[in-house]
């Protein structure tokens, strides 16, 4: 984020490419900077779903806990995208976790009304996030069809490389 005022960095978010430069200034004043040292949670799950995060450094894991305490990783973020979006489409407690990986990493927490708000007042976020949201859904019906039809070894190379980013 090197000094560059926050309206520009969020420019490099690609979701967030309809938003006019007041509207980009707007969400520099509410939203909140954090940084998360490495190997901490950022959220954990039964948490409310009550923030937006958009990350702006590092490399955040998104997983959930089994019933026999192992670690799953869903999936693995990188700068300039979104992750606790399931607020957005009324997620009311988080059934995930977010963790920072391998350094400390920069992100923004918008909370969920006020991007609720951004989105009624423009149609182009809206729709990048139904378009976000609606690839969401689809990689996680090919994680399944993965987990059916695919050996483990195909599985673990195609994990890679869709983590690759």
């Amino acid at each position: 984020m090197n000094g560059q005022p926050l309206h520009a960095v969020f420019q490099q978010f690609s979701l967030l490419s309809s938003l006019s430069e007041a509207e980009l200034q707007r969400l520099a004043l509410i939203a909140e900077r954090r940084t998360a040292p490495r190997h901490s949670f950022i959220y954990l799950a039964d948490q409310p779903s009550d923030y937006v995060c958009l990350l702006a450094s590092g490399a955040v894991k998104i997983g959930i806990f089994s019933h026999d305490g192992r670690e799953i990783i869903k999936n693995i973020q990188h700068p300039f995208t979104v992750f606790g979006e399931l607020g957005l489409a009324g997620e009311q407690s988080r059934v995930e976790f977010a963790s920072a990986m391998s350094r400390d990493v920069d992100y923004f927490a918008i909370r969920v009304e006020d991007f609720r708000y951004l989105m009624q007042q423009n149609f182009g976020l809206s729709q990048a996030v139904m378009l976000y949201l609606g690839d969401r859904l689809r990689r996680a019906e090919r994680h399944w069809e993965s987990l059916i039809l695919k050996d483990v070894r195909t599985r673990i190379v195609e994990f890679l490389k869709e983590s690759a980013g």
